[in-house]
């Protein structure tokens, strides 16, 4: 070592007295895995599990072979460990071990490993016989939450196991994509009323036209109250104005808070049909319902709903639902609602009358607005920003014809003839 420095001198002393170290440990742990002796084959894993290498790695997945469940199970505990690409494969390859103890350990493990690989074999794992397995593998799939864990998740919704179909459910509702909505669908109809209302949510989260089917069935069949309320919600806020002709079976259901749900979804929807319906809501015999009609066309500011509130106010015995009408005509502006308006004053006592004459304020004042508003003449829409209309002048009467003189120059010192108007005929009498 003459010529070199004492601290390169220690570094190639080091290299050489550890790199052989590691080595050997490998090396006795190769022979000691063969050993007849399950503590020596359990020495061999414990040494590699800190060798933390391929070599190790291959191994380790070798030992799952063992006869000992002891070896086996202390195999699956040190690939969990190594964050190595082979122990994935090892520990998929455990998925498969006969004792369910291991199995389940390999899954546990794997559900700590992301990635495409470690899915791939948390589906696989969705074929175990023992539920406990299964559960979780889904409960791993589920909280991936990604796109590779639909197909195991869309195969666990058939489970036998219910518990395990809520979580496959409450994954896919997670995921909310198009392409959960097959598996979305079937769990709609699931016997289980939990799992039916979180695969709902999930419907309504994906949205789009394919959900309206499995959303309507369930917002106007479904046996469950609480099951037709979600539909209905969840078809309010994805708001297509195609569902509402089949959604109106809503505003006859039996429970009324479904139908007050219909109607609150009809509002939010909007358009001629939500209207047509809304107006037949008025005349629903709770109370609830009549009242949240009434919010939703006075909201939507509709005139096609003016007729059916102009009854409904003549007609309205509850003080609450009364003053909603009331309300409803103020917002929707038109004079026409003014006499059922002080008609139904002229009943009320005084305290259920404040709103009836705050409608007929609010109805003037918006027509009192209207007319001293500048009237600005309607112009055509041609895709670019008008330009200011000419203020609009009376017509004049047409000037009548006169002969043009010669030329447009007129001769210094003419005089203008005087208009033909003014121009006195002299009459010559007749002798």
């Amino acid at each position: 070592m003459k010529g070199m420095g004492f601290v390169a001198t220690c570094s190639l002393l080091l290299s050489v007295l550890f790199a052989p170290a590691a080595f050997a440990d490998t090396e006795q742990a190769q022979a000691l895995i063969r050993s007849p002796k399950v503590k020596d084959r359990m020495e061999a894993v414990k040494q590699l599990e800190s060798a933390g290498d391929e070599t190790a790695v291959e191994i380790l997945t070798g030992a799952l072979d063992d006869k000992s469940d002891q070896v086996r199970s202390a195999a699956v505990k040190a690939l969990a460990v190594l964050n190595l690409p082979g122990a994935v494969k090892g520990l998929g390859k455990a998925v498969k071990d006969a004792r369910p103890e291991i199995r389940l350990d390999a899954v546990k493990d794997l559900s700590r490993k992301p990635g495409s690989e470690s899915i791939d074999f948390l589906t696989e794992a969705l074929d175990d016989n023992e539920s406990a397995v299964r559960a979780e593998a889904v409960k791993a799939l589920a909280a991936a939450g990604t796109k590779p864990a639909i197909p195991g998740l869309s195969k666990a919704v058939l489970d036998k196991n219910r518990d395990i179909r809520l979580s496959a459910v409450q994954g896919l509702a997670k995921i909310g994509d198009p392409e959960c909505l097959p598996a979305l669908g079937k769990s709609s109809q699931d016997p289980d009323v939990e799992i039916r209302t979180q695969a709902i949510v999930g419907l309504g989260k994906v949205g789009g036209r394919d959900t309206f089917k499995p959303l309507l069935r369930a917002a106007t069949q479904d046996r469950d109250t609480d099951v037709r309320l979600s539909a209905v919600n969840e078809l309010g806020l994805i708001g297509d104005e195609s569902v509402v002709p089949p959604l109106g079976k809503a505003l006859k259901d039996p429970d009324v808070v479904v139908r007050t749900a219909a109607v609150g979804a009809m509002g939010l929807i909007g358009g001629s049909a939500a209207v047509r319906a809304l107006t037949d809501a008025l005349f629903d015999g709770a109370a609830p319902v009549r009242r949240s009609a009434a919010v939703a066309l006075g909201a939507l500011r509709s005139p096609d709903s003016l007729k059916s509130l102009t009854y409904a106010v003549r007609t309205e015995k509850d003080p609450a639902v009364l003053s909603s009408m009331a309300a409803a005509l103020g917002e929707i502006g038109n004079k026409a609602g003014i006499p059922a308006l002080m008609e139904a004053a002229s009943r009320a006592g005084p305290k259920e009358s404040d709103s009836l004459y705050a409608a007929q304020a609010a109805i003037m004042k918006y027509n009192r607005k209207k007319l001293e508003a500048p009237v600005v003449p309607p112009q055509v829409s041609t895709g670019t920003v008008p330009a200011a209309a000419a203020p609009q002048q009376p017509p004049s009467k047409p000037a009548p014809a006169t002969k043009a003189p010669p030329s447009s120059a007129k001769p210094a010192g003419a005089k203008t003839p005087a208009s033909p108007a003014k121009v006195k005929r002299k009459v010559t009498p007749v002798p």
